[in-house]
């Protein structure tokens, strides 16, 4: 699927984010009405409406066609002549409040915290002026300690490179 960073948006497409978009305004396509779009359109509320699984689900079934009918790399593509991963290390760089780390070298931290979050306008009869309290939601999200990935890699012919993660 196209994002920001696709090198031609238009051959990849969009039909995943697309499908959001027109699942939501189906009851108003062309804001005649002035009618909301559903649940669907927006991040937040999209898992509420029954129609996100079933789309998703043909998103995926979508995917799995085209992954099957793709030619696996053999060794030999995935391989790069001189070019050797001599090691790998990964290192807890933030301690995290209330989170008890022990090593911070080999280890990455994942923890549960309270997330909060303020919605506004969630009453039609909700009035700005009156300085009333906004509707919060609290969950716990699973989050992790910041950390440092140092992969060390010889390279036998010498030669410009450039690496992307």
């Amino acid at each position: 699927e196209a994002n920001l960073g696709s090198v031609n948006r238009k051959l990849y497409g969009n039909i995943h984010n697309d499908g959001h978009v027109v699942i939501a305004s189906i009851n108003d396509p062309t804001r005649t009405f002035n009618i909301e779009a559903g649940p669907l359109f927006e991040t937040a509320t999209a898992p509420r409406d029954p129609a996100f699984w079933r789309w998703h689900k043909f998103i995926e079934e979508l995917f799995e066609a085209f992954r099957s009918d793709q030619t696996p790399y053999t060794a030999a593509e995935l391989r790069l002549p001189g070019v050797n991963v001599i090691g790998v290390s990964v290192e807890t760089t933030q301690l995290v409040p209330g989170v008890c780390i022990k090593n911070t070298v080999g280890n990455l931290y994942t923890y549960m915290e309270e997330k909060a979050y303020k919605l506004l306008n969630t009453d039609k009869s909700f009035d700005e002026n009156k300085n009333e309290p906004p509707f919060v939601i609290r969950k716990n999200q699973n989050e992790h300690a910041a950390f440092k990935i140092d992969i060390e890699v010889e390279n036998e012919k010498p030669s410009n490179c450039s690496y992307c993660f």
